[in-house]
This record gives C-alpha cells, structure tokens and sequence, in this order.
C-alpha cells in the first residue's frame, strides 16, 4: 500500500468515526429520556439504545446505499418522539400501564409505513414535489434551527427536568467545546476542518471526565453512572424483536400515523434538498440533485451540476423542460466542440465541468447532454444557470434540474425567473419515500421511535465537508455492530450530555445558513417577504406556547400544533400555492 493509499484509508477511517459519533450524539438522547419516563432498569434502558442504535445504523444505510444516496443521516423523528412521550403520558397519568401505548406506537408506524408506500404507489410524492419550494425549504430549515437549539442549549448548561438549575462547570465546558468546533471548522489547518466535531467531543470528553472526577461536575452521560448494573450487563446479545409486545391499532392512532406520513415525506424532501445542494456545493456532480434524474419533468444536466438554461441571440433560444444542455441559435459554426465554440462574432465556452458542450452551424445547435455551464457571450454576457430558467418564449426547467441561481437570456433583451421548486427528481424522491417506509416498519419491528432523515445533517456536512458516501455507510455497518454489545453501548451512552450537545449545537449555525441561502436563491419582493414573515412568526411561536395551553384540543389536534416547525413549514407551503393561483387567475382574467 502505498502513501497515497495510505492516505485516503486513514481520511476515510476518521471520517467514518466521526460520522460515527454524529449518529450517537442525536440517537442515545431519546432512549434515555424515555427509559426514563417509563421508570426503566440500566438492562431495559441499554435495551433500548441497542435496538435504537441498530435501526439508525439500519435505516441510514438502507437511505444513503438504495434511497436517496446522499449523505444524510437517520436518526429519531421529533414528530414521533413528541408522539410517543405524549401518549405515554397521558397514558400513565390516566393510571393505565405505559405498555398499551407503546403498542399502540408500534402500530402508528406499521400504519404510517404503508402510507408511505401508498404515496409511492399511486403517485401523489410528484404531486407533492410542486409544493416545495426555496422559501418553503428555507423556512424549514430555519424554524427546525430555532427548534432544535433550544433542546441543545438546555443540554449544554446541563438543563434537565430533575435539574433545573444551570451547571457551571458543565457549561464552561460545552462552551469550550463549542468554540473549539468552530475555530477549528473556520481557522484550522484544512486536514484538521474536516475533524473538527470529533476533536471537539475528544476534547470535551477528557475535560468533563476530570471535572467529574474533580466533583466539579456532576455525571452527565445518564446510564454510566450505575457502575454496578454497567459491569453486570452482557458483552454479547442481539437486540430484542418487539419488546413492547406485539403492535396494536385505535382509531386515534391510525389517524395520527396517516398524518405523521404526510409530515415525514415534506422533512425527507426538505432534507435531501438542502444536503443535495450542498454537496454539489462541495463535490460539483456529487449528487443525483446536481445531474437530474432524466424524468420526463425534469432536467438531466449531464456529468455536471449547472446545465438547464437556454441562452440565445436574435429570435432567442429555448431550453425545454426535458432538454439537456442549452440551446445557441446563431450563424456559428463547428460542431462537437467540448472546449469551446463560435457563434456569429460571440465567444461561446463550457463550463469548467462542462463535457459534449457542441455548437453547430446553419440556424440553430443543440448542446449535447453532457453540456453544463454553457455560457455565451454575444450581444449580452449571460451565464447557462440551474433550476427553471425562461429564455425567450419562456424554458421550464423541470424538478429534475441542478441546484442554483437560474437565469436566461434572449438577444439584447434578457430574462430572468424563478429557481426551481425543488432540484430533485422523480425517482430519487419515490426512492427516498420508499426506504422512509420500509424503515418505519424496521422501527417498529425493533420496539424504537420511528426514523426519519435528519435535515440537520446539512449543517455537520458543511462544517466538516464530509460529503463522501463511503465513510457514512461504513459508519452505518459499525454503529449496526455496536448494538450487538450491550456493555459497550452502555459506555458509549455515557458521553457526557452537554458535550455532545455542544457538538450538535455547532453544526446548527451552518444548518441555518442552509435555510438563508435557500431563502435568498430568489429575489424578495413583497410576496415572497409576507409569506416567509407569516410562516416564521406563527411557527416560531408555537414553539413558546406552554403545553398546558393545548391540552383543551383533541389528542391528534396537540401532536400537529404543538409542533412550530410542522405549522410553520405546512403554512408556508400553503401560503405560496394560493397565493400563486390567485395571481395566476388574475392574470388569466
């Protein structure tokens, strides 16, 4: 083996522990606090970060391998957490027992597995697709930030239920461990950037570890602290098949899991838009996002990531919604010319990812399908953009288009339009819903909280430019390992609660600058303003509503709008349909 293979073994090692600790970080939170609610043994609690483990490693692989082939992890959906620790609530304030919910659970995400499935069947994802926009992908992922950072700070001051006072020695170090990723991320040397959470974790862990051992602190990875029950626990068993007990149906639940569907299929696109994006940001042509799919709706943008946009001179040029590359219409000659070509006394050249860019004689020449970034420059300088672009008479540039700034030109005059909806194709969305199936039901086979792709992958993407597949799949298979060990696991939920909260936290920051940059892909006029406006102070503020205030609404009612993030997004979505149709009935009449 050579230095240089050496090398890449070593960068994808690390990048798969780090990956690793990423995937524990947002799993081993959930099992803790409900083994706690349930009032749960170290052996019932250890349970159930195995069969949690298990199934992220499970389900992320399944996505990233079959589904959406990105790098996105899996972890629990807030959607169905907040269900499961509502229902067990309530259930055990009534005096029933907490089993028959949790039975009841498993059921709901048996129920919302096949309607997922059903989505997939009957074609309704496609229809789906229209709704999401850049604003609606912006807007949730600047509410899911807010959100999620509130649950971060608590852990980082060492905030919880059975303590309510902040930890000081907690929150210097979660602190510390917070500006480490960030200086590191931003100011390291550019081996180190990609590292930069796991050094902050190593770092925080060490640190925490002496204070606790100093008295200064007090133990904060939750299970570790029972040394006895730890050390009695088995080195070797295999995660527990329905533990709840068989799964069980109610008309309440039914209804609940057909609705938490629908709120699964917006965060899975939500998701893969945001991380597709960002990896063709990293990697140009890394992502199915970035090359199209070749749907009949959409744009196939060849080896490359920005293809899709008509430019033309004189009468103008129209790049179709099925088209690939660009259209030139001019007097030029040469044919197939992959570098660059002539039209009339305008210089016209590829991209620097461009390939099979041709420009043809006579009246007009299509580009070929590998072309991306065409750009031409006759009577205007115009740049061939990404998305759904108008040139001319107007090019759709359909759901299968790369992500970017999109913009056509015509002659001298110049047009410019919207970014496309959503830059996902259709198969890559019926994947991604599909494998969202299927692991409801692996959720519910292993007794655990249903998963979902968590958006927030975005945000530790960016930070740690950990946009390679290999390394995550390879954490996947190793974190699906690690269930198997139940002492393990139990010492690796002991990492201290506000390091990995520190962790988490500063991946958020990049997470929101996902959001703007999608907010800010297109122009804000006062339409675009109102409805984000709308849709952020609505949502934002449910968030601070008591969960006293709702508990007067139907059960199903408390699950939807006791989440700001679920409103939020749903209003968002709304708000730009009807608006859009009524200006289009206006300008009809």
């Amino acid at each position: 083996m050579n230095r240089v293979e050496k090398s890449v073994w070593m960068q994808e090692g690390l990048g798969a522990v780090q990956w690793m600790v990423f995937l524990l970080a947002n799993s081993i939170a959930v099992p803790i606090v409900l083994s706690g609610m349930l009032h749960s043994t170290v052996e019932e609690t250890v349970g159930l970060m195995q069969r949690t483990l298990l199934v992220v490693g499970v389900t992320t692989f399944l996505q990233v391998r079959f589904g959406h082939r990105l790098p996105i992890a899996d972890g629990p959906a807030g959607i169905w957490t907040a269900v499961v620790f509502l229902v067990v609530e309530t259930t055990v304030r009534q005096g029933a027992a907490a089993g028959e919910a949790l039975r009841l659970f498993e059921g709901g995400m048996l129920t919302a597995g096949l309607v997922l499935l059903g989505l997939n069947v009957t074609g309704l994802i496609r229809r789906m697709l229209a709704l999401f926009s850049s604003a609606v992908t912006g807007t949730y992922m600047l509410l899911l930030g807010v959100q999620l950072s509130s649950i971060f700070l608590k852990g980082m001051l060492g905030v919880s239920a059975a303590s309510p006072g902040i930890d000081v020695s907690a929150s210097g170090v979660s602190i510390g461990v917070f500006a480490v990723i960030l200086v590191l991320s931003m100011r390291g040397a550019s081996w180190l950037r990609g590292y930069s959470v796991i050094v902050g974790i190593a770092v925080g862990w060490v640190a925490y570890t002496l204070l606790a051992g100093s008295g200064r602190a007090e133990g904060g990875g939750g299970i570790g602290a029972d040394a006895v029950a730890m050390a009695e626990l088995p080195l070797f068993e295999l995660p527990q098949l329905f533990a709840w007990g068989w799964p069980a149906w109610n008309a309440g639940m039914t209804a609940t899991a057909v609705l938490i569907a629908f709120v699964l299929v917006s965060n899975t696109i939500a998701s893969a838009a945001a991380v597709g994006r960002l990896v063709d940001e990293l990697e140009p042509g890394g992502s199915e996002v970035g090359r199209g799919d070749g749907t009949s709706d959409g744009v196939k943008a060849g080896a490359g990531t920005d293809a899709g946009a008509g430019v033309g001179r004189g009468d103008g040029a129209r790049a179709g919604a099925g088209s690939a590359g660009a259209e030139v219409d001019g007097d030029g000659a040469g044919a197939g010319s992959a570098g660059a070509g002539a039209v009339g006394d305008a210089s016209a050249r590829a991209g620097a990812v461009g390939t099979g860019a041709g420009v043809g004689g006579g009246d007009g020449a299509r580009a070929g399908a590998g072309s991306a970034g065409a750009e031409v420059d006759g009577d205007v300088s115009t740049r061939a953009g990404a998305g759904g672009a108008d040139a001319g008479a107007g090019a759709e540039a359909g759901l299968g288009a790369s992500a970017g700034v999109s913009a056509g030109a015509v002659g001298g005059t110049g047009a410019r339009a919207g970014v496309s909806a959503l830059p996902l194709g259709e198969r890559l969305v019926a994947r991604s819903i599909l494998a969202s199936g299927v692991n409801q039901w692996i959720s519910a086979l292993f007794s655990t909280t249903g998963m979902v792709s968590m958006a927030s992958t975005a945000g530790f993407v960016r930070l740690t430019r950990a946009a390679a597949l290999r390394p995550l799949l390879v954490a996947c298979v190793l974190l699906a390992l690690l269930a198997c060990f139940p002492l393990w696991t139990g010492y690796l939920g002991a990492i201290p609660g506000p390091v990995a909260s520190a962790a988490i936290m500063a991946t958020l920051i990049q997470l929101l600058g996902v959001g703007l940059q999608s907010i800010a892909a297109e122009s804000f006029d006062q339409r675009r303003v109102t409805i984000i406006g709308v849709s952020l102070l609505f949502g934002g503020g449910l968030m601070f509503l008591p969960a006293e205030s709702l508990q007067a609404l139907p059960s199903n009612l408390q699950y939807v709008l006791g989440n700001g993030l679920i409103v939020g997004t749903a209003l968002c979505a709304v708000l730009e349909r009807v608006w859009r149709l009524r200006r289009e009935g206006d300008r009809g009449a």
